[in-house]
């Protein structure tokens, strides 16, 4: 066996969100599910074991989050794409990369978000490069009360299935509830794996 020193550095070196998304992939590509709807949505990991009392009473506070951004399989609740980044950030900001991701495994019928990710690319991208039906309800920013842009302005309605959006918020809450919602690991490198592979291992757990 190996010294786990010489473990410990190649996980160090190889192991990155990118890889366990591509594994991630495998797992889906083997299990094989029917995926019609997918669900999108984000949630933030501590990156330490210390209590927000602890914290509070030290006079210090988290600079930051680790933030899990996923699109999940509606029903089976396996992940379709990962994207780790850094807290707190508008949900937006990892919304292209993660959907390149989840394209390039399955092309489903639908897929839901909250408003945290309304913004007219994200539509463009699901409409005109996915083929993707997106449904996320539009946030009014104009006085007027009025919704710009021409995929968004179609979202003063969203049909009776947006309710499979909770199928996101359902693999988080498990996520959390089997692995923890603290990280151990302190590098931002370490950090960004730990986060995936938990990711990883509760998608084969379940």
């Amino acid at each position: 066996m190996p010294d786990f020193s010489t473990l410990q550095r190649f996980a160090d070196r190889a192991v990155t969100p990118d890889l366990i998304d591509r594994v991630l992939g495998r797992v889906v590509e083997r299990v094989g599910p029917v995926i019609e709807d997918v669900a999108m949505d984000a949630t933030g990991m501590e990156p330490s074991n210390a209590s927000a009392y602890y914290t509070a009473r030290r006079g210090t506070r988290h600079k930051g989050y680790v933030k899990l951004s996923l699109v999940v399989i509606c029903g089976c609740l396996l992940p379709l794409g990962l994207v780790v980044s850094r807290g707190p950030r508008h949900d937006t900001s990892e919304a292209a990369d993660l959907l390149d991701k989840a394209s390039d495994k399955a092309r489903p019928k639908r897929l839901f978000a909250d408003k945290g990710y309304d913004a007219e690319r994200v539509h463009e991208f699901c409409y005109r490069v996915w083929k993707v039906r997106s449904y996320i309800p539009a946030v009014v920013k104009r006085k007027d009360g009025g919704i710009g842009g021409h995929f968004r302005s179609r979202m003063g309605t969203v049909p009776k299935a947006y309710g499979k959006r909770w199928h996101a918020e359902s693999f988080m809450s498990g996520l959390k509830r089997t692995t923890g919602s603290a990280l151990t690991s302190r590098k931002d490198n370490t950090l960004d794996a730990e986060a995936a592979l938990r990711v990883l291992a509760y998608s084969v757990r379940h």
